[in-house]
């Protein structure tokens, strides 16, 4: 069993690819499960959207 942030992550990637299979795609799986709201802190869901697809982009790039 992992312990720690890398239990963490792992846990956070399998309920994230939960959501996914039940709403059939990464955006509506943020934006109805892990993202539902824009943040008290300012960050709106569109905000975080580019921020994810800027990671994903980043991670194609790098093959």
């Amino acid at each position: 069993m992992l312990a720690g942030a890398a239990g963490a992550a792992v846990l956070a990637l399998a309920l994230l690819r939960q959501a996914y299979d039940q709403h059939g795609s990464w955006t509506a799986a943020i934006t109805n499960v892990s993202f539902p709201d824009n943040d008290e802190n300012g960050t709106s869901q569109q905000d975080y959207l580019h921020m994810v697809d800027g990671l994903h982009r980043e991670l194609n790039a790098a093959g």
